[in-house]
C-alpha cells in the first residue's frame, strides 16, 4: 500500500511535467543573453507507465492535476521516493526528473539575476533621442493610414505585405483626417502594458494608471483586471485573431453588437495591427465601421509597411509581437517609457507558475512560435540597461 501511495505522488509530478516546456535564460555579468532551452515533453514515460500495468493510478491522479507553487519544492522529495522504489519505469522517470530539477534550479537562479539587473535604472536622454530620431525617419507618429496620406485606390496590406484591400470612397471616410500624434508634444510618462501572466502577482494597476498615457495590447478586458493592470486606456491595439476568435470576424449583427458593447470600457484610440495571415484584411474596415458607428473612440489602421521597417530596425528574424510594436510606438510618443507585463517565462523568480496572459485567456500550449519572445526580451533588457526605457518585473509599490 505504501508503494502505491508513493507511485501516486510520482505520477502526479510526471503528469504535471507533461504539460509543457520550461524556458531557461542564462544571464551574463554585463549583458543578458537570452535563448530557449526546452525541456522535452515526456509522453513516452506516460506510455511506459500505462504499459507496465500502473495506468489505473495515473488515470486517477490526472483527474486532480493542479499546477501550483509546490511543484518545484516537491522535486527533491519525489526524487527520493523514486530512488527507493524498484521499478524500471520509475528508474527512467528518475533520470528525467533529475534533468528537470536541474533546469528549474538554473531557471530560478537566472530569473533572480534578471530581476537584480533591472533594479538600477537611469534615463539616458542621448540614447533615447537617437532611437526616436531613427524611428521618426520611418514615419514616426504617422505610422497609420489617414485621409491625408491615402488617396482612393491606395492599397491596405497586412504585415506579410499580402491580402491588399483597395481604399474606396467609403473606406477612406473611416480613416482619420490626419494622425492624432503629428502636432502633439511628447507625453511626459507612458506605460506600455503587455499581457504577461506576471501581472497577476505584481499588483501594478495603480502605478500603471499614474502615467500620463497608457498603451495596451490586444483588447484585453479592463475593469475585471483593474487592480492587476490598471484601467486607463489611451491607445489600445487590436489583434485580428482576437476579432476572429472572440467576435467571429464580425460576420453577424450579434457579433457586431457584442464587440460594440465590450468597447464601452475603453477610451482614447484603438490601433488595428494587421499581423495575421489567417484573418482576411477586409475585417479591418468592418472593425473601423463598427467603432465609428457605435462609439466615440478613434480607430487607427496601422501601416504594415511601417511595422515591417521596425522589424528590420530591431533586427528581428520573426514578425514583431504586438507588445514590441507598441514599445516602438511608445518610444516615438513619450519622453519616459515604462513597461509592465513583459515576461516570457512560465514561472516567476520564486518558482510560482504563471499563465501566459494575466487574463488567462490563452494557454502556453497555444503559443505558435510566430514571434521571437526570447529575443524581444533580450532586446528590452538591453534597452533598460541603456536607459532608453524602464522594464518593471517586480511587485509594484506605488502609493
Amino acid at each position: 500500500m505504501a508503494k502505491r501511495k508513493y507511485c501516486s505522488t510520482v505520477f502526479l509530478f510526471i503528469a504535471i511535467c507533461m504539460t509543457g516546456s520550461v524556458f531557461l535564460v542564462y544571464v551574463c555579468v554585463n549583458t543578458i543573453n537570452t535563448y530557449v532551452v526546452p525541456i522535452t515533453r515526456v509522453p513516452e514515460i506516460y506510455a511506459d507507465i500505462r504499459n507496465s500495468g500502473l495506468g489505473e493510478i495515473i488515470e486517477k491522479v490526472q483527474k486532480n492535476i493542479t499546477i501550483n507553487a509546490t511543484v518545484v519544492k516537491d522535486i527533491p522529495v519525489v526524487q527520493e521516493v523514486i530512488k527507493r522504489i524498484d521499478h524500471p519505469v520509475l528508474s527512467h522517470a528518475y533520470k528525467r526528473i533529475s534533468k528537470i530539477r536541474l533546469y528549474q534550479t538554473e531557471l530560478r537562479k537566472n530569473l533572480t539575476a534578471i530581476l537584480s539587473s533591472l533594479e538600477n535604472w537611469k534615463m539616458n536622454m542621448t540614447r533615447i533621442q537617437e532611437i526616436r530620431n531613427a524611428l521618426s525617419k520611418m514615419n514616426g507618429p504617422t505610422f497609420m493610414f489617414t485621409q491625408s496620406t491615402s488617396p482612393i485606390g491606395r492599397k491596405y496590406y497586412n504585415s506579410f505585405i499580402d491580402d491588399p484591400v483597395v481604399i474606396d470612397k467609403y473606406k477612406r471616410t473611416l480613416l482619420p483626417m490626419v494622425s492624432p500624434f503629428t502636432t502633439k508634444r511628447l507625453f511626459r510618462t507612458c506605460a506600455v502594458v503587455g499581457n504577461g501572466g506576471i501581472l497577476r502577482h505584481n499588483n501594478c494597476g495603480q502605478e500603471i494608471d499614474s502615467h500620463d498615457y497608457v498603451i495596451r495590447a490586444n483588447l484585453q478586458p479592463i475593469q475585471r483586471f483593474a487592480n492587476l493592470a490598471g484601467a486607463k486606456t489611451n491607445l489600445t491595439s487590436i489583434n485580428p485573431t482576437r476579432i476572429r476568435d472572440r467576435y467571429q470576424s464580425l460576420h453577424s449583427v450579434q457579433s457586431e453588437r457584442r464587440f460594440a458593447r465590450d468597447l464601452l470600457e475603453y477610451e482614447g484610440s484603438l490601433l488595428w495591427i494587421p499581423n495575421s495571415k489567417s484573418v482576411n484584411n477586409s475585417v479591418a474596415f468592418k472593425v473601423a465601421r463598427v467603432v465609428q458607428q457605435n462609439t466615440t473612440l478613434q480607430i487607427l489602421l496601422a501601416d504594415a509597411k511601417h511595422f515591417k521597417l521596425l522589424e528590420n530596425y530591431w533586427k528581428s528574424k520573426k514578425m514583431l509581437s504586438s507588445g514590441m510594436a507598441l514599445v516602438s510606438v511608445g518610444l516615438s510618443l513619450c519622453e519616459e517609457l515604462h513597461l509592465y507585463g513583459f515576461w516570457p517565462f512560465k514561472i516567476n523568480a520564486n518558482g510560482v507558475p504563471l499563465a501566459m496572459h494575466y487574463t488567462n485567456d490563452i494557454r502556453w500550449s497555444s503559443y505558435a512560435n510566430s514571434h521571437d519572445y526570447p529575443y524581444e526580451f533580450q532586446l528590452l533588457t538591453r534597452l533598460h540597461q541603456d536607459g532608453v526605457l524602464r522594464l518593471h518585473a517586480k511587485k509594484c509599490t506605488y502609493v
